[in-house]
């Protein structure tokens, strides 16, 4: 597999891991103790928990996996919605829960769990967020492997490596403060990289970001009738309702932006295929092939 990476990328990467390991150092010496490693010694800014908070929240399936919804056919703007209801939890944990757990200094919401309910709840409780965490942090890695495999040309399993790598060696040397640190490097990262891809997108759309708006809504980005299901074939794509105005294609975008998406098409296709005879199940020549937008965005989403 080709690498779509250049020594500027490669740069960029390096000096991320830099930051990420002078964090770590700078904070190593102040480890003290278990209220120091876990806690931070409660004495973090707040500006840079919240920080770690959102670039916690917004996962790398996040980044990759919701524009890809949205621009597949069928796609809008209902991812939207978790936002807001992010907005609503946080308020409530912050007012309701934070000053129970600060009341009589513990370190995690288990503690409380078990002097309320006694040390089996306690248990089961953090056994339970444990397993969870697990899977989902298996997904996230995943698929962010994928797209490191595809840019980098790395193989999958050092793709594996390095993102859980940068992480352990960051949380082994600083504790929560070196994560929370690390996550705010991450934070303006990813409003960075957000905001330069509105300018771009913006300054080389025609019409600018009035007429990136003004096709959104003649797509249907605004409706709310579709959504991404299982179809009869058990997989994920995106509805493609009967009197909705026809989506902007691929090539479309592809015309217009100048990029070349037929590699990233073809890798999905080729990882179509091997999960296909890894199933046993042989591709049906007669119907076309469903959207590979809509059904990595779907998947991405919905893990």
């Amino acid at each position: 597999m080709g690498s779509y990476f250049h020594t500027v990328d490669w740069l960029v990467v390096a000096a991320y891991f830099a930051l990420v390991w002078l964090i770590s150092h700078r904070v190593q010496g102040r480890q003290t103790g278990t209220h120091e490693y876990f806690l931070g010694s409660r004495s973090l800014p707040w500006p840079a928990v919240a920080a770690s908070i959102v670039s916690t929240a917004i996962s790398g399936v996040t980044f990759i996996g919701v524009p890809a919804l949205v621009f597949a056919q069928g796609g809008d703007y209902r991812y939207l919605q978790f936002a807001l209801a992010g907005v609503i939890s946080k308020w409530v944990i912050g007012h309701f829960i934070m000053p129970r757990l600060y009341a009589k200094d513990y370190a995690s919401p288990y503690d409380y769990i078990r002097d309320r309910l006694g040390p089996v709840f306690g248990r089961v409780a953090a056994l339970l967020f444990f397993l969870g965490a697990v899977l989902g942090q298996g997904v996230r890695v995943y698929a962010v492997a994928l797209v490191l495999e595809l840019l980098t040309g790395l193989g999958f399993g050092w793709c594996i490596a390095i993102s859980i790598g940068a992480a352990v060696v960051s949380t082994w040397l600083g504790g929560v403060r070196a994560v929370v640190w690390t996550d705010v490097l991450q934070f303006v990262m990813l409003v960075a990289g957000g905001v330069v891809a509105v300018l771009y997108v913006t300054q080389v759309y025609p019409g600018g970001l009035g007429g990136l708006l003004e096709a959104g809504a003649e797509a249907g980005k605004r409706q709310d009738d579709r959504q991404c299901h299982d179809d009869d074939s058990g997989k994920l794509r995106g509805d493609r309702p009967t009197g909705a105005a026809k989506p902007i294609g691929r090539d479309d975008l592809a015309d217009r932006l100048g990029v070349n998406v037929d590699p990233w098409l073809k890798w999905v296709e080729g990882r179509r295929a091997e999960v296909g005879k890894a199933d046993g199940a042989e591709p049906d020549q007669h119907d076309a092939p469903p959207d590979p937008g809509a059904e990595v965005g779907c998947a991405l989403v919905q893990h």
